[in-house]
């Protein structure tokens, strides 16, 4: 939706769209236009006319992580569309954490294979999309970001993995 600049009785003003808000500024000055333009994007973003960042998450060692769950809730607080494109089969084991997040379930796929998740990436017009998997970051070229586990992370894992042989060994 373009940002509609016009003049009314009032006088000059930028809106987002014929039914958003009304921006107005002095007529004859540029600053003020390109303020209350500047205005009217941000409007726009907020409802999401114009969200420019298509952002998604890979599920498993990726979103199910707290650092990464963080990451994903300042993403939605700012407005920007949160998907989750998983190589698994079945989305309805992602939907606790999704739901919890506010991550809508029409954003949420289980594509079956990591070759199935590059081609949902790509046909949703992805801009950036985190996983752990180095092979689908490559696929991704430059809207890839690969999640690496920080070494607080990888102990914890270890100290998980350890206590659970352990409990297993009689």
């Amino acid at each position: 939706m373009p940002v509609l600049i016009g003049r009314d009785n009032q006088g000059c003003f930028a809106q987002c769209s014929s039914q958003g808000h009304k921006y107005y500024y002095k007529c004859s000055n540029a600053i003020a236009r390109k303020n209350a333009r500047k205005r009217a994007i941000n409007q726009g973003i907020s409802i999401g006319e114009y969200s420019i960042e298509k952002i998604s998450f890979d599920y498993d060692d990726t979103l199910t992580r707290a650092t990464i769950k963080e990451k994903a809730k300042r993403y939605i607080k700012n407005g920007v569309d949160v998907y989750v494109i998983s190589a698994r089969h079945n989305e309805e084991v992602m939907w606790p954490i999704t739901d919890a997040l506010g991550i809508s379930r029409t954003r949420v796929f289980a594509t079956g294979s990591n070759t199935n998740k590059v081609e949902k990436i790509k046909a949703l017009g992805i801009t950036k999309h985190y996983d752990n998997n180095e092979n689908v970051i490559k696929k991704l070229g430059n809207i890839g970001e690969l999640v690496k586990f920080s070494i607080h992370e990888m102990f914890s894992q270890f100290i998980k993995f350890i206590s659970n042989d352990n409990n297993t060994i009689k």
